[in-house]
């Protein structure tokens, strides 16, 4: 039996027309740097937080607040405050940095003060 191949991780193909993770950074990336470092070292620090006494749901909440802090930060910059080039959102989508899902339902009118990813996919499984 032959072998498997063995799998690609998403971004890091060096085919012709591909780039890899480690592609030029768009203008402006530099001003957003630092705060995607801070929200990056804050999920760090809530995945390695204690558990000690925290049911198995409570231990997501601290990492759902900040994933939705950094999409939501990311959300008013490119489509309210236009601060943000679309080659830099681009560019963000693509190093997965935003949540493309909850972005796009922020878009929608009625789902602008949706405040939680939570809530977000609990209408998406049960459409309540």
């Amino acid at each position: 039996m032959p072998k498997a191949a063995p799998l690609k991780k998403k971004g890091w193909s060096t085919a012709k027309g591909q780039t890899t993770r480690k592609s030029e950074k768009p203008e402006g990336y530099n001003d957003i740097e630092e705060q995607l470092e801070e929200f990056k070292a804050a999920l760090k620090d809530a995945h390695n937080a204690s558990h000690d006494g925290k049911k198995k749901y409570e231990m997501t909440w601290p990492i759902a607040q900040i994933h939705h802090q950094r999409n939501r930060w990311i959300y008013e910059m490119y489509y309210q405050q236009q601060t943000m080039s679309e080659e830099l959102y681009k560019y963000l989508v693509k190093m997965d940095v935003v949540d493309t899902a909850l972005i796009a339902k922020w878009k929608k009118q009625g789902y602008e003060k949706v405040s939680a990813p939570a809530a977000y996919l609990w209408h998406r499984l049960y459409g309540c």
